[in-house]
């Protein structure tokens, strides 16, 4: 970006609730009634990275026996039969890339609400890492 002198690409989404039945889309939190905090609300994210894993980690496998001289401690077993159909089905769970795919939380409760730093404070598990865009909605 700095060779070229373009800007860094900026996010389309705002920092608020969209809840259409209080006030409008783009008010600020200082305009949002107190009822914003009976209602649930779904988050939306890309949920962290954790890059290659094994099939223990991403599809909670279980391990091979550890003693007896076996190898067979992390590896996923069979993936198929022999001689018919002589392929490996689509969809066979398998290692491979974990996370960082977008997310969808419902049913989360907003705690509280900062109107001086125009922050929402959210109980439950919020997709994404730190510092990452999260779109909130009503339902």
């Amino acid at each position: 970006m700095r060779r070229s002198g373009s800007a860094a690409p900026q996010s389309n989404w705002s920092p608020i609730v969209n809840a259409p039945r209080y006030c409008g889309p783009r008010a600020s939190l200082r305009s949002r009634p107190t009822a914003i905090f009976m209602v649930p609300v779904t988050a939306t994210g890309v949920s962290k990275g954790k890059g290659f894993q094994g099939t223990i980690k991403r599809h909670n496998f279980g391990r091979g026996p550890e003693t007896h001289g076996s190898h067979n401690v992390r590896q996923p077993g069979s993936i198929g039969a022999s001689a018919y159909p002589s392929r490996v089905f689509k969809g066979m769970r398998m290692s491979g890339h974990m996370g960082a795919q977008r997310v969808t939380q419902q049913g989360l409760k907003i705690v509280r609400r900062d109107v001086e730093n125009n922050l929402l404070l959210i109980k439950g598990s919020v997709p994404g890492a730190k510092n990452s865009v999260v779109v909130i909605k009503g339902r």
